[in-house]
């Protein structure tokens, strides 16, 4: 496979957009074998002929999100190389969020925007449809208030005094995995999702909702998704 191939992808008009993504390939086949045991390289689709695979399926694309992208590649190695039985293809996006100069919104110019990232992985085995799974890493969340811990085990080694009254803060990746037959609004979903988990955590906005520890808030969270 190859790993950590960066792509930025700049969509021009009146006003520009940008997708930048760093993708992770492996491919699967039974004729691999003889590479480690023959030193027979025939049929070996090399990591840079994968590297630049990324590069042309981007220009022809018009996939905006990590798992559009993700099938995206995984079905043009598929139908390029007959040797494959399997791909697997990791992608991960980085944020970018439009700069405002004067209070107007930029026609081409962008910011780095939150350390939150949205990931996908797509596995496609010849003659079935892409197992799609999509991530979204490192959301960074904190309570001020409504969060307690209380009715833990106590005993000569714990110092900590039990509360009703913290702040709750923790990072939270979370992952899902779609019904390969049924057609996805994958940036829906993703936008779903990441509400329902806010919610989840945080509660109404006027009051909010008390979390008896960082694991049933998380538990409850994924209720909320479901």
């Amino acid at each position: 496979g190859k790993a950590r191939v960066r792509v930025l992808k700049v969509r021009r008009g009146d006003s520009h957009s940008v997708s930048e993504f760093t993708v992770n390939t492996r491919l699967y086949s039974p004729e691999y074998g003889k590479v480690y045991t023959e030193e027979n390289n025939q049929g070996l689709v090399a990591t840079d002929t994968q590297k630049n695979t990324v590069y042309i399926v981007a220009k022809r694309t018009s996939a905006e999100t990590p798992e559009e992208f993700g099938v995206a590649i995984a079905t043009h190695l598929m139908n390029e190389y007959p040797v494959l039985t399997a791909v697997e293809v990791e992608v991960k996006q980085t944020s970018w969020e439009r700069a405002a100069v004067d209070g107007k919104p930029h026609d081409h110019a962008f910011l780095r925007g939150s350390p939150e990232s949205a990931a996908a992985s797509v596995r496609l085995r010849r003659g079935e449809k892409p197992e799609v799974v999509s991530h979204i890493i490192g959301m960074t969340f904190l309570k001020t208030t409504q969060s307690g811990f209380e009715h833990y085990l106590m005993d000569k080694y714990t110092l900590l005094p039990e509360t009703q009254e913290r702040c709750l803060a923790s990072e939270l990746d979370a992952s899902w995995r779609y019904d390969a037959t049924a057609s996805t609004d994958y940036a829906s979903v993703r936008e779903a999702v990441r509400e329902q988990l806010q919610k989840g955590i945080f509660g109404p906005a006027k009051g909010g909702v008390y979390s008896e520890s960082l694991q049933a808030t998380i538990y409850d969270a994924g209720c909320m998704v479901l």
